[in-house]
């Protein structure tokens, strides 16, 4: 469906697929590039067992005497170690090219569109607490929780609450989470919803 955009934002065309028609956009940002690949580097752990195995497949096991193709084992180790050392790589890639964050009047939006599509929507009025997690230039890492009976892990008022979506090193991160805020009181009675779009820091 097409989207309405909030004062200048238009929403690009990714976005506007997945609002509906009486969705206002605030604010879209990519992730912060680096902050997502963060989330990737355990992948470079996993790479050190391959590329050992094939170290000691060609030095150890591997014979003058045997087979060429028994050397196809080996490279395959690389190809799998390699694959691992690439992937922060390539969430930087997508968190630069291919992922979007968004606050509408509604909902916040976390959208992945390449490879493949990924989309997590969170009604504002679902949203119970916010943990913010600082990073460099004002940047920030805010992850939303919702409450969920079924979670051991409490607020500070004592509810439930789990993880369902993390906004990773968006810029101007605690206007980002005051305008979420603000926008949550509205919808929960203390105003209409909606509000003023995020201006992004140019």
């Amino acid at each position: 469906m097409a989207a309405s955009a909030g004062e200048g934002h238009v929403p690009p065309k990714e976005l506007a697929a997945v609002m509906n028609s009486d969705e206002k956009l605030l604010w879209f940002d990519h992730p912060g590039a680096g902050a997502f690949a963060v989330t990737r580097l355990k992948s470079l752990m996993m790479s050190v067992p391959f590329f050992a195995f094939s170290y000691i497949w060609f030095n150890v096991f591997l014979k003058p005497d045997m087979p060429e193709y028994m050397g196809i084992l080996g490279y395959v180790f690389i190809a799998f170690g390699t694959w691992h050392v690439l992937v922060p790589v390539w969430a930087f890639l997508v968190a630069r090219l291919f992922m979007y964050y968004a606050i509408t009047d509604k909902r916040l939006i976390i959208l992945q569109f390449y490879p493949r599509k990924k989309l997590i929507p969170i009604e504002l009025r679902d949203v119970v607490n916010i943990l913010h997690i600082k990073g460099a230039n004002k940047s920030g890492t805010l992850i939303i929780e919702v409450a969920d009976l079924h979670n051991k892990k409490n607020t500070t008022e004592g509810q439930f609450v789990k993880a369902v979506g993390t906004f990773y090193g968006v810029r101007n991160a605690e206007r980002v989470e005051a305008a979420i805020n603000q926008l949550r009181s509205q919808i929960q009675g203390m105003g209409k919803p909606g509000g003023p779009p995020i201006k992004k820091k140019k």
